[in-house]
C-alpha cells in the first residue's frame, strides 16, 4: 500500500495494486479446508483478472489521449487542453479507473 501511495505514475500504480492484490487472493482462500472459501477465492481471482484488464485498458486510452503516464503530465493536460470531443474519452477512462481501483481494494458493492 505505501508503494501505491508513493507512486508517481500509472505504470507503478498498477504494479503496486497487482502486489497488493495477490495477497489479497490468498487472504480470501486461507481456510483451505473449506469448499466455500476456496471457491470465493477463485472468484475473487477471476473477477480481479477481468478488473485488471479493464484498468489496463483505461491506463492505454489515457496514454494515446495524454502520450505519457506522470502523474503531473495528466493533470496538465487535463487543466490546459480538455475539447468537448473529448470530454467523453476522459469519462470512460475515468469510469474505468474508479470501477477497477475500487474493485481492487475491495471497496466494491458486488462481491458474490
Amino acid at each position: 500500500m505505501l508503494i501505491l501511495f508513493s507512486s508517481n505514475d500509472f505504470f507503478f500504480s498498477y504494479l503496486a495494486l497487482e502486489g497488493m492484490s495477490f495477497s489479497l487472493y490468498i487472504l480470501a482462500g486461507s481456510v483451505y479446508y473449506n469448499k466455500l472459501s476456496l471457491e470465493s477465492a477463485l472468484k475473487y481471482f477471476i473477477l480481479g483478472g477481468i478488473a485488471s484488464c479493464l484498468l489496463l485498458y483505461g491506463i492505454s486510452l489515457l496514454f494515446i489521449s495524454v502520450n505519457s503516464l506522470d502523474f503531473f503530465s495528466v493533470k496538465y493536460y487535463l487543466i490546459n487542453s480538455v475539447s468537448g470531443f473529448e470530454r467523453f474519452d476522459l469519462i470512460f477512462i475515468t469510469l474505468c479507473f474508479s470501477l477497477t481501483f475500487f474493485f481492487k481494494l475491495s471497496a466494491f458493492p458486488c462481491f458474490m
